[in-house]
């Protein structure tokens, strides 16, 4: 979907939601012309990348915001300790009412979205390019958001979700490690049927017991090889000495006899990389 950044607005410690709360309310805005605010919204592109002409405005307004200067995919951080400082960034949205005027929308784009963390080296790194081809606003921006896609009449809609993934994750970690669910049984189930038996113990995991299974003997290895030998010979002597045998089994599995690729590539309007598929006669 494109759309069009009527203007980007910055506000420090400025939280998870477009509407301001406590004193997070010192602001730096922008306008953007309509011919650089021109955008793609990609769930399929991971990271977010914004005009090229938008850049001047948009660090011009973190200097004045944070103090010190944007500098990208550079702007990292040691820990999370430092993520509530950073600005949420507003973008107001271009946007048509029902009743055909035009009217705008604002997302908000907190650092817990566009900075990225990794866990190997327990850093935060910034996810917000200036310097792609295609301006796209890809996953990091639509995180928090209920999303609804109306092609049908070339819309898109934003409602901020009360869905909390970084708590969600947290929650499932300390589960795990409280094993609270891990080797516990069904509600209904036997306790002791969820141990496992001791080799030799006559349970379920002993290989001397089971029922159904194939022998592990020598002997019994021994007369499985001689059939199977035994078999293949058959076999191959068979369609040695009737080829005639041999020639109607290919034909069963040729795919002319079966009716396969009969049509031409004239008539199965199909194409390959390597050109039209090719006719069979």
């Amino acid at each position: 979907f494109q759309v069009r950044v009527v203007s980007i607005t910055l506000r420090k410690n400025g939280g998870e939601r477009a509407v301001a709360t406590g004193s997070n309310s010192q602001t730096e805005s922008f306008s953007v012309s309509p011919s650089a605010g021109i955008v793609v919204l990609d769930s399929g592109t991971t990271d977010t990348y914004l005009p090229e002409r938008m850049r001047s405005g948009f660090e011009n307004a973190w200097r004045k915001l944070m103090g010190t200067r944007f500098v990208g995919s550079g702007e990292r951080l040691s820990s999370g300790s430092g993520l509530s400082e950073l600005p949420t960034i507003l973008f107001e949205f271009e946007a048509t009412s029902n009743g055909g005027k035009t009217e705008t929308i604002t997302v908000a784009f907190p650092p817990s979205h566009y900075m990225e963390y990794a866990n190997k080296s327990n850093t935060y790194t910034c996810r917000i390019y200036f310097d792609y081809t295609t301006p796209t606003m890809g996953g990091n921006f639509m995180m928090g958001h209920d999303i609804m896609f109306d092609s049908e009449n070339s819309r898109i809609g934003f409602a901020e979700s009360e869905c909390d993934y970084d708590a969600l994750v947290e929650e499932d970690k300390a589960e795990q490690g409280s094993g609270s669910s891990v080797g516990k049984p069904l509600p209904g189930q036997d306790s002791r049927q969820s141990k496992t038996p001791k080799k030799g113990s006559g349970g379920a995991g002993d290989s001397s017991t089971k029922a159904g299974g194939f022998c592990s003997g020598s002997v019994c290895r021994f007369f499985g090889a001689c059939i199977a030998f035994v078999a293949t010979g058959g076999v191959i002597a068979t369609f040695v000495l009737k080829p005639e045998l041999f020639d109607k089994l290919r034909n069963v599995f040729s795919p002319q006899e079966r009716g396969l690729y009969q049509r031409t590539s004239s008539e199965i309007p199909m194409t390959t990389i390597g050109g039209p598929l090719p006719e069979v006669s």
